[in-house]
């Protein structure tokens, strides 16, 4: 079976020398399956299996029912597993009718099978799911509950199905959404908890309203009661609004002791390594607060405070350097815009404009990488500087003074060349900003931005999947950001200026559908299908 399946891929994937598809398409299910019966994972990568699902998809769909056919009747149980790592690459492409199908087969006949298997053990073995779980209907939901119960029955494997939990909440149907408020009710206090309580609430709230709010507050009150913190409290008080403006208090000599406490501690404090915890407690008073409610006064003393311990301690670690700057985002998010404004002030002639200080750029001596290391750790490297400043930067766009956008503008562009996706997520919300708000010069180095993004994605380096998701991830966002464009809706802008669509918007879609991504390709689809809803 393994030299079948190896003849039926040469044959159904070959490409001539320019990239043209000129396999025989109708082995591609075939070579699926022969895969499959082989029992050997190693035979094929998973960016080959990933490409050969984005062949059946453009080449030759029918080919998905075979491949339904024969994983859900093959009497063969060993060859189940293998057949369930193909369905991450090709879930979100089945129909209706194929997609129930294959939810039935893993929770009846898969999920039983593997309970036997002891020397198996794979907690996110479904997480895949979360891809297609738009797609779900109401019979599909009550078929996977068995499933989706037990990612629910501890931390570990609530972490392990994280992606999946998390998109649940947002389609499930009402009865079993209340049924996993339950089972979290019942899990011990401890952080883990109160952050899986805080978003599991703010999603239901969302999808649900008041079917069921009522419900979360009684949630939100046994909790309480059994483990009072800050965080419950906001919490009770924000499933009732739909705006922050809308919350009527902030506890401001709360916030202002906690931070002068920790302003106090890190002074004194050895910056250079990293405790998680610190800042915790900040956290939980900072965010989602409506800042508009505090004296500008007050909130000018505490930016200054920790503007000038980013001052006093230049070799701070990323750590720290990112927790302090997550602080100043939760700020600007909802502050004035004088406030705004002496943060962007402070982060752009600090870290952007040329000649400024970088830091929390300093890189750790030791556990180098290179080839003749036994040993590499990488103490936050992998976590770069610029990320945290894009995100304040953000969210201080509208306030940023004349004279330092073409500065960030070009620094965005700088950040790119290290390919990390997230800086194109950020990169694309900043350029895109200035690009239909400016004129004159602003506005045509914005439009060289676009050229240079979009050139760094069809090249389709390494990371290609990754830049090309937060791009389009920079778009969704982009269509609910009216207040940076006047009211103005965004996507109808960029839909009448005909040298976006053409340079850019244009040339980047082409990219989505062609990509070997299932997530990617099928990008939308999620959003069309909740609009349907909704009408």
């Amino acid at each position: 079976m393994r030299n079948e399946a190896g003849w039926f891929y040469d044959l159904a994937v070959y490409e001539d020398k320019y990239g043209v598809y000129q396999g025989t398409a109708e082995y591609l299910p075939e070579a699926v399956n022969a895969f499959i019966q082989g029992l050997d994972s190693k035979q094929i990568t998973k960016e080959e299996m990933r490409q050969m699902a984005a062949k059946i998809y453009y080449h030759f769909p029918e080919g998905y029912e075979k491949i339904v056919r024969f994983l859900t009747a093959t009497p063969q149980k060993c060859a189940w597993s293998y057949g369930v790592q193909w369905l991450e690459y090709f879930i979100m492409d089945l129909n209706p009718g194929q997609l129930s199908r294959v939810l039935e087969w893993l929770a009846v006949s898969y999920d039983a099978f593997i309970r036997t298997q002891k020397h198996r053990f794979n907690l996110g073995e479904y997480e895949f799911l979360w891809q297609a779980a738009h797609r779900f209907s109401e019979n599909d939901w009550n078929t996977l509950y068995p499933i989706i119960k037990k990612m629910y029955q501890n931390y570990f494997l609530y972490n392990s199905n994280k992606k999946f939990v998390r998109k649940s909440f947002q389609y499930m149907p009402l009865p079993l959404c209340e049924k996993i408020l339950e089972m979290i009710e019942g899990w011990p206090p401890e952080q883990v908890k109160r952050n899986v309580i805080y978003e599991s609430c703010i999603s239901l709230s969302k999808k649900w309203g008041g079917e069921i709010n009522a419900r979360l507050h009684r949630l939100i009150c046994s909790c309480q009661a059994e483990d009072p913190c800050r965080l419950y409290q906001d919490l009770d008080e924000l499933i009732d609004v739909g705006n922050l403006l809308e919350r009527q208090n902030i506890d401001t000599e709360g916030i202002c002791r906690a931070v002068k406490e920790a302003i106090g501690k890190l002074k004194s404090a050895d910056l250079s390594g990293y405790n998680s915890l610190f800042f915790q407690e900040l956290k939980e008073k900072f965010t989602n607060q409506n800042w508009h409610l505090m004296p500008e006064e007050k909130v000018f003393g505490i930016i200054r405070a920790f503007f000038e311990l980013l001052k006093s301690h230049g070799e701070m670690s990323k750590g720290y350097f990112s927790d302090i700057c997550e602080l100043f985002g939760e700020i600007a998010r909802m502050a004035e815009e004088n406030v705004k404004r002496e943060i962007a002030v402070f982060f752009v002639e600090r870290y952007i404009v040329p000649g400024a200080e970088t830091g929390a750029a300093a890189e750790y001596p030791g556990y180098a990488d290179g080839p003749l290391n036994s040993f590499h750790f990488d103490l936050f490297a992998g976590r770069k500087w610029e990320q945290d400043v894009f995100l304040v930067l953000v969210n201080c766009i509208t306030e940023i003074p004349g004279q330092y956008r073409e500065p960030c503008i070009r620094w965005a562009w700088k950040c790119l060349e290290e390919d990390r996706g997230v800086l194109y997520y950020y990169a694309v919300l900043l350029i895109s900003y200035y690009y239909f708000t400016e004129t004159g010069e602003l506005q045509k180095t914005a439009f060289c931005g676009f050229l240079y993004i979009r050139g760094r994605l069809e090249a389709r380096g390494r990371y290609f999947e990754s830049q090309l998701w937060n791009v389009l991830l920079a778009w969704r966002n982009l269509e609910a950001a009216d207040q940076w464009f006047g009211g103005k809706q965004f996507a109808r802008m960029a839909e009448q200026d005909k040298d976006y669509q053409e340079i850019f918007q244009g040339p980047i879609q082409a990219l989505r559908k062609k990509s070997g991504s299932p997530e990617i390709r099928h990008w939308g689809e999620e959003q069309g299908m909740e609009a349907v809803k909704q009408s």
